[in-house]
């Protein structure tokens, strides 16, 4: 069988380590992204031939494949040339920058309503319902009276999913057992665009004379960065996102905070770290939302209630990016306190009365791309934290229902931007409302829920790289371990040494050890976080630490990720000491431990 040739026109570093080249100058993405010098070998032409184009030099071909024609292959980005981020924050500077809020003004923002077309479905089915209790966060909040309907949005995207095996027996440990990683020692999945997304954020764009040369194209490439760096699925994002950066640029104010947001992508995916401008850059754009907020919540509601929804939901369109940065970047206390100055703000945006639960599903499965973000943060950083929820949450569950967003995954899923299941978000959120009823330890839900998780479809994408796609289908089954880690420890108070979290931690140990150390699962830290509490023995301990310490970006100290692998150390650090299993009430006393919140 003919070995495929790797890369033979590439830079230095890629052609040496038989790599794949995206040949983008002056520096390609993998070179970038692993922090190795890059340089290119030209052909060198005779004084004659002065004028032809520069080539980069082959590498030398072996002999069983020498007789193989190499295509030539047009580099990424060479069209378009890259101003720099200098030369980004040079123009930014000198532009009258501002966050406004001409709340019946023009919708300067990232928001998706406006993108895709919206087609009315059928009612959620509320099978259960139980209500949350929540924390106070302050001032009065004002709603309006209109139910969200629940709408399917279709999508230009194509999109094909397959279904997870979901038997609760050996086949849910299957992918730990696949021995497909390839045998070069360098991890193949951080360090390219194995997916096309540069092309599909990047395609060719129609020229605009609004549009200032290159800067377009400059950003577009910045987000593409990110997106491999740190979004589970950066395809789906692709698509998603390429026509509302596009829309950005149709105002200057939000230009202006796009080119920002964009540099601060690059500084982060170029060393998987955020440097002290990055961070500077960064904690003044969250203090401006921030600051927009207050002033929005202070004002008076608009005496139409659904202007006022249109309103708040403007406002949050500014916090959605900055968030995901910080929770890559910053400490967990600054995610905390940005989250937490933008809560009041989800409130207004949610359509229930003042007083009244907020409905979870109609939440999640809303067309809105910020108001699904907030609510899967509000109950993914309860689950991962201890943190008492902020709202008083109305949360049906229902097969029927995980089928129904089985269904909308292309339309109104979140699992493309952090790797948790929209259905296990559900899941976590009905548990904790089981928590606040009087009959919490009752043992029929308990058996339901161990009964019917394994039936949940979970969808993937079946485009792109088939390693990925592997990784990707084994952090699903990593939430499926973590989601009855929860149940056992938070809703029947059990501790890690009872003999159902034993087993289920010991088959998602077994699930980690069988995937070679990568991008996935280990920087999406919250399963390992979650299954950490759980960890007893020293050598499964070990293991933790070295999937967690061994990605960049989560050893480096400030971090929310760095604050999470101290939160385990400090729970097994006590309970070591004081000679006892943990439980899960050690999570929420660690982080007020390492945070302060």
């Amino acid at each position: 069988m003919t070995k495929s040739q790797r890369s033979t026109t590439g830079c230095v570093a890629c052609k040496s380590r038989r790599k794949k080249c995206d040949e983008t100058k002056p520096r390609c993405l993998r070179c970038l992204s692993a922090g190795r010098p890059c340089s290119y070998d030209y052909v060198e032409y005779s004084h004659s031939e002065k004028h032809r184009v520069k080539r980069t030099k082959p590498a030398a071909q072996n002999s069983y494949n020498s007789d193989i024609v190499t295509a030539e292959t047009i580099p990424i980005g060479s069209s378009l040339p890259d101003p720099g981020p200098s030369a980004i924050l040079s123009y930014a500077a000198n532009s009258n920058y501002s966050v406004s809020h001409d709340m019946r003004g023009n919708d300067t923002s990232i928001n998706l309503n406006q993108a895709l077309a919206r087609d009315p479905t059928r009612s959620l089915p509320y099978d259960i319902s139980f209500d949350t209790q929540p924390i106070p966060i302050g001032r009065g909040l004002h709603s309006s009276n209109n139910p969200l309907g629940v709408v399917r949005v279709p999508t230009d995207a194509p999109q094909v999913y397959g279904t997870i095996p979901v038997t609760s027996g050996p086949s849910m440990h299957i992918v730990a057992e696949l021995e497909l990683e390839p045998e070069d020692d360098e991890d193949e999945e951080g360090t390219g665009d194995l997916e096309g997304v540069h092309a599909i954020l990047c395609r060719p764009l129609t020229m605009d004379k609004n549009v200032k040369d290159n800067t377009l194209s400059f950003v577009l490439q910045c987000y593409s960065e990110w997106a491999i760096a740190s979004v589970f699925e950066p395809r789906k994002m692709a698509y998603i996102m390429r026509e509302q950066i596009i829309e950005q640029f149709a105002f200057e104010n939000s230009r202006v905070r796009t080119i920002l947001l964009a540099n601060i992508m690059s500084m982060y995916a170029k060393n998987l770290t955020m440097g002290r401008s990055g961070a500077t850059m960064l904690r003044r754009l969250a203090l401006t939302a921030q600051m927009d907020a207050s002033r929005f919540i202070e004002s008076p509601p608009s005496p139409v209630p659904e202007l006022d929804q249109q309103n708040a939901i403007r406002v949050l369109d500014n916090v959605l990016e900055i968030l995901s940065l910080h929770t890559h970047t910053l400490s967990t206390s600054e995610c905390f306190q940005l989250v937490c100055n933008t809560a009041a703000v989800f409130r207004r945006a949610c359509p229930e009365p003042e007083g009244q639960p907020v409905n979870l599903a109609n939440i999640m499965l809303s067309p809105n791309l910020n108001l699904r973000h907030f609510g899967y943060l509000e109950i993914l950083s309860n689950v991962a934290t201890g943190r008492p929820l902020y709202f008083q949450f109305e949360v049906p569950f229902s097969l029927e229902l995980c089928d129904q967003m089985y269904r909308m995954q292309d339309s109104c899923g979140l699992q493309w931007l952090y790797g948790v299941p929209d259905q296990f978000i559900m899941l976590f959120a009905w548990i904790y409302s089981l928590s606040q009823r009087p009959d919490s330890d009752n043992l029929e839900l308990v058996a339901w829920i161990e009964t019917n998780l394994p039936q949940i479809k979970l969808a993937i994408d079946h485009f792109g790289d088939p390693l990925l796609r592997i990784r990707r289908m084994a952090v699903l089954e990593c939430w499926r371990f973590v989601v009855l880690i929860y149940l056992y420890m938070f809703l029947c108070k059990s501790n890690a040494s009872d003999p159902r979290v034993v087993h289920t931690h010991t088959g998602f140990m077994r699930l980690i050890r069988g995937l070679k150390p990568g991008r996935h699962p280990d920087c999406l830290i919250a399963p390992i976080i979650i299954a950490g509490v759980a960890t007893i023995e020293e050598q499964d301990r070990d293991t933790i630490r070295q999937r967690i310490l061994n990605v960049q970006q989560w050893a480096t100290r400030g971090t929310a990720a760095n604050d999470h692998m101290r939160v385990l150390e400090d729970i097994w650090a006590r309970t070591r000491a004081e000679r006892r299993p943990a439980v899960w009430s050690d999570l929420r006393e660690a982080y007020y431990r390492v945070s302060g919140q």
